[in-house]
């Protein structure tokens, strides 16, 4: 596996109602961002939900849909959408219980 394959923007997507959004894992760097915004807060908070939804929403192709100046405006995204994209992401990221990385 070359270079260019651990760069490439794994794409999958989540449906809530008739709607469907396209997602990425985190990387690296916004773990750490997240980390250092968050600590170790529940990610069920608002904040939290909104910060992994706007590093990991996403264009079909992978392309981020927000900057990391816009977690306010995706504050205002409905719950249900926030809540789907960000485990969506964290599982993608295998950094939940369902994730694909699973460290036993």
């Amino acid at each position: 596996m070359g270079r260019e394959a651990y760069k490439r923007r794994r794409v999958d997507s989540v449906t809530v109602g008739a709607d469907v959004f396209h997602v990425r894992p985190l990387t690296g760097a916004q773990l750490s961002a997240f980390l250092k915004a968050d600590g170790d807060k529940d990610l069920d908070g608002l904040e939290s939900l909104a910060r992994v939804c706007c590093y990991c929403a996403c264009e079909p192709n992978g392309d981020r849909l927000w900057s990391d100046d816009d977690i306010a405006e995706v504050s205002d995204v409905e719950i249900p959408i926030l809540r789907a994209v960000a485990e969506k992401a964290l599982e993608l990221s295998g950094l939940s219980d369902d994730g694909p990385v699973k460290n036993d």
